[in-house]
């Protein structure tokens, strides 16, 4: 666990997640509960969540001291949860998406205005976003519904009064 932790310190990952399988216990748990609770603080230090599943079989012994550094460990009974429990564990891991925006309001002045968007622990390249008043927009002169109906009425109309003068042209 240290060595994963180690690795993760130089990772250049908005997300760093070290995730642990087993049984919960160590070849001496006395010893190892103070080392875990060390660790938990490093990982804390460096941005790195630790989860952890705990997969208890036959021959595993009681206790847990895993939770010691990973305290939100799942408890599994049979080995067909360990898929279904990782992909949970990995899909809590990367939902995670926070916008700020600058000052108590939006300012919605149609400029544009940076958004800070942080993943996990790590801030991304702001987004510029214009917001624009609802006011403002404007819609194509053509675009209202009564401007449709006279436009088609007077396109009727002289669709009529073609067809009339070319009968009248006819019988002349």
């Amino acid at each position: 666990m240290s060595f994963g932790l180690a690795e993760l310190e130089h990772a250049h990952a908005a997300v760093k997640l070290l995730v642990i399988v087993g049984d919960g216990n160590d070849t001496n748990d006395e010893t190892a509960k103070p080392q875990l609770a060390a660790l938990r603080k490093t990982a804390r230090k460096d941005d790195v969540s630790v989860d952890a599943v705990i997969w208890k079989t036959d021959v595993s012994a009681d206790g847990e001291v895993v939770t010691n550094l990973a305290p939100g460990a799942r408890t599994l009974s049979m080995a067909s949860d360990v898929g279904p429990a990782l992909r949970e564990v990995f899909a809590h891991a990367t939902s995670r998406y926070y916008a700020t925006f600058p000052g108590d309001t939006l300012p919605w002045d149609g400029t544009s205005h940076d958004i800070a968007v942080r993943l996990g622990h790590t801030d991304l390249q702001p987004l510029a976003l214009a917001l624009v008043p609802k006011r403002a927009v404007h819609t194509a002169w053509w675009r209202p519904w009564w401007v449709q109906l006279v436009g088609g009425g007077v396109l009727v109309g002289l669709v009529l009064l073609g067809l009339r003068l070319r009968s009248g042209s006819d019988s002349a």
